[in-house]
């Protein structure tokens, strides 16, 4: 690990390193991972720490993205409620305004009217006269008819009013439970697809990183591989070439051997014949 460490340091700074009178030639050193075991322990382990950074930064962007996600939504919803509430105020005031006005001129009808019906009376009894009386009985007809107007008319506006209270509270209670539903949904929507989209994404960390790991391994048992077969083929022509070598050395001796056998019996025969002369 901390020769993978160094090799990386060293060739940061190769690559940062300028010569003063060569200044563009870099730096070249021979660094590296020397074992096998090393090696891929550091790569896998490089690898899984930087992934595991990604992810972490991942779901905190995430973490992130949901808590904006759902401000927003708290804050809309927050508005959209203030915005009913104000609406429903002043509906609630118009209405009691209306209903206040409403019972004003009612209470100065029926005032007007009890005011006429006892003056119309007090004329009846103070006065002689059939046409007289009745037109003061039409006179309190007629007054008993407006004041039954006026009655029926207040009661339906009551009634109106009340109904648009009624439904504006249902168009209230309506408009937050959707509000709520909604920021609900929104909610969950968002940290199930974040949750998924983490999910895809470390799935798909894991796979690089093995995928990656075992590329470095092939590569490296091809290596190995291929240098075993230079190994293997340099030791057999070395093998060939010095039992060639051995051979001919041999075959130079033996020759060499012949010929001095040959001039050893060449050289006796000489003395045999020389000895038999000269007896």
């Amino acid at each position: 690990m901390e020769i993978s460490l160094m090799a990386l340091d060293l060739l940061r700074v190769t690559q940062e390193f300028v010569i003063p009178h060569i200044p563009g030639k870099p730096v070249q050193l021979r660094i590296g991972c020397h074992s096998v075991c090393d090696c891929i322990k550091f790569v896998k382990g490089h690898f899984s720490n930087f992934w595991e950074n990604k992810r972490r930064n991942f779901l905190k962007c995430s973490y992130f993205v949901v808590v904006v996600v759902v401000v927003v939504v708290v804050v809309v919803v927050v508005v959209v409620v203030v915005v009913v509430v104000v609406v429903v105020y002043i509906v609630v005031v118009v209405v009691v305004v209306i209903l206040v006005v409403v019972v004003v001129v009612v209470v100065v009808v029926v005032v007007v009217v009890v005011v006429v019906v006892v003056v119309v009376v007090v004329v009846v009894v103070v006065v002689e006269g059939v046409i007289l009386k009745v037109v003061v009985a039409i006179v309190v007809v007629v007054l008993i008819v407006v004041l039954v107007i006026v009655v029926v008319v207040v009661i339906i506006v009551v009634a109106v009013v009340v109904v648009v209270v009624v439904v504006v509270v249902v168009v209230v209670v309506v408009v937050v439970v959707v509000l709520k539903v909604a920021v609900v949904v929104v909610v969950v929507v968002v940290v199930v697809v974040l949750r998924v989209v983490v999910v895809v994404v470390l799935v798909v960390v894991k796979l690089v990183v093995v995928v990656v790991v075992v590329v470095i391994v092939v590569v490296f048992v091809a290596v190995v591989v291929v240098v075993v077969l230079v190994v293997v083929v340099v030791v057999v022509v070395v093998v060939v070439v010095v039992a060639v070598v051995i051979v001919v050395v041999l075959v130079v001796v033996v020759k060499v051997v012949v010929v001095v056998a040959v001039v050893v019996v060449v050289v006796v025969e000489v003395v045999v014949v020389v000895v038999a002369a000269a007896a």
